[in-house]
């Protein structure tokens, strides 16, 4: 986020259309604080500020969208402001949303919040601004200690997870477990003994973005294969 807010300090001007990376509420509460703080946009009962939350973002949505940032005018301020959080995003939304983007209504902003950028499609990306966020110290946390526990405790860590169906949680876990292995394995050869485990970690990241994925036979694979390290 803060590549995003020192590009506004410094030219006090806003893309039409940025994407960011990351925790999905922890990003939301930065941009919302962003939009308030720093451009000087009242984002609670506002209605030129749309703030939606999705599990999935489909072709209808997506039409949604559209039909807003056409029909419906900016009434508190000068600009709209579309922020889009999403777990997964259908391709079919995806291509909608690329010509939204290719046309954009003046004075709108659209914020696509994603677990992570492997999951747009490379044409959707190049008409987005990229804004790297990061995890949190929790996240990273609970990478570390997922990887120095037993078999037992790690069935445990992703037992909210599944009961819950909490597919971000995951998303985010996998992400969270793939930077601490590397930082495990110093060493070019250590990543490449290892090969096969960040393979599964990719594969599994992409069964998560699919329509109805099983958290729970993907997070006890990854379990079972991801090795421990102290």
């Amino acid at each position: 986020m803060r590549t995003l807010v020192e590009s506004y300090k410094n030219t006090g001007l806003l893309h039409h259309a940025y994407a960011i990376a990351g925790p999905r509420e922890a990003v939301r509460k930065s941009l919302l604080s962003f939009l308030e703080d720093t451009v000087g946009i009242v984002t609670v009962g506002n209605p030129d500020v749309q703030d939606e939350t999705y599990d999935t973002f489909g072709i209808d949505e997506a039409r949604k969208v559209r039909g807003r940032q056409t029909t419906n005018a900016a009434v508190r301020s000068a600009q709209k402001i579309f922020i889009m959080a999403a777990t997964v995003i259908t391709h079919e939304a995806q291509n909608a949303l690329l010509k939204i983007f290719e046309e954009p209504t003046r004075d709108t902003h659209f914020f696509l919040i994603v677990p992570d950028m492997e999951m747009l499609l490379p044409t959707l990306c190049s008409r987005l601004v990229v804004i790297p966020y990061g995890y949190t110290n929790d996240d990273t946390a609970l990478a570390a200690a997922f990887l120095k526990s037993d078999m037992g405790e790690r069935f445990a860590a992703i037992k909210d997870m599944v009961e819950n169906k909490n597919r971000l949680a995951a998303i985010v876990l996998l992400d969270a477990l793939e930077i601490a292995l590397h930082a495990s394995f110093v060493d070019a050869k250590k990543i490449a003994e290892h090969a096969f485990v960040f393979s599964e970690i990719a594969n599994c990241r992409a069964y998560l973005h699919g329509r109805a994925p099983s958290l729970k036979l993907i997070l006890e694979h990854l379990a079972l294969i991801i090795p421990r390290i102290s």
